[in-house]
């Protein structure tokens, strides 16, 4: 009987914890869901539980504002969040993403977007839709060019497009005036836009200096010289590369003078001192 007992209550403390364990991911996202949403809050968090879809219950969330799905399992781009218009914060990185639908642009009050250690090899144009960005991560992805409509996105503070495949920048990027940190490392790109130059917030004390930002990158120009001297130095390249190289031409030539003026003078010396060996002869 005494065994029989302990045996129940050991059932007791067991069964739950096992129910617990077998739960789905799916399982634990609803609940959180229905939990969010009976309590009225705006934001869910959903990360970090392999997740392959949203469960259906994340269509009754009547004012979704933030949403966090870091650390899951999502191949497509779910298409329930389109109809969360009000979104300020998606957080989609570290999944494996391989293709952004134009209906993101439907997010437009999206002030962050975190897409970062995905699949993904190109952005739609409607991007330049979510003109109230302010933070956008595309870093770790395989894209190998920006749209032109990047552009549009006119109160970026941040953008992050770190570890892609790119090989230049669209010109467009100048519009991008708030712009105050921007990672361009792990890339293909052999040369920086001249219309990069405009971006003036770059250099400025509270931003990151550029020069840290174009790491592993095969750069042809800036040259490496003028990389080295930082941000302030970068942005004077791109906005005057005529005049630089004028200068870096007339100080190699006034070197080979200098150098064959030297030879003269040297030549000079050695005939004088043969003269006067010479005559002591």
């Amino acid at each position: 009987m005494r065994r029989l007992l302990i045996f129940l209550l050991c059932l007791l403390f067991v069964i739950p914890t096992t129910a617990q364990d077998t739960q789905t991911p799916e399982d634990i996202a609803r609940e959180r869901i229905i939990e969010a949403i009976a309590k009225g809050k705006t934001g869910i968090n959903l990360m970090g539980l392999g997740l392959t879809k949203l469960p259906s219950e994340i269509n009754g969330f009547p004012n979704l504002e933030e949403l966090y799905l870091t650390e899951n399992q999502l191949i497509t781009f779910p298409t329930e969040i389109f109809q969360f218009t009000n979104l300020n914060i998606l957080l989609l990185n570290d999944n494996q993403l391989n293709n952004l639908p134009p209906e993101i642009g439907n997010l437009r009050r999206l002030i962050i977007l975190d897409l970062g250690r995905n699949q993904l090899k190109e952005l739609p144009p409607e991007i330049g839709n979510l003109t109230a960005l302010q933070i956008l991560n595309l870093g770790n992805n395989q894209l190998d060019r920006l749209p032109s409509e990047i552009g549009n996105l006119t109160h970026l503070d941040e953008l992050h497009l770190h570890d892609n495949m790119l090989s230049n920048l669209p010109p467009e990027i100048d519009k991008l005036q708030q712009l105050c940190f921007l990672n361009l490392g792990n890339n293909q790109i052999h040369h920086l836009p001249i219309e990069l130059g405009q971006l003036q917030r770059l250099a400025t004390d509270e931003c990151f200096p550029l020069s840290s930002l174009i790491y592993n990158n095969p750069l042809i120009s800036p040259p490496p010289e003028v990389v080295a001297q930082g941000t302030a130095a970068i942005l004077d390249y791109l906005n005057h590369q005529a005049e630089w190289h004028v200068r870096q031409m007339v100080s190699q030539i006034a070197g080979g003078v200098g150098v064959v003026a030297i030879g003269v003078l040297a030549l000079r010396w050695r005939h004088k001192r043969r003269k006067d060996k010479k005559k002591r002869e």
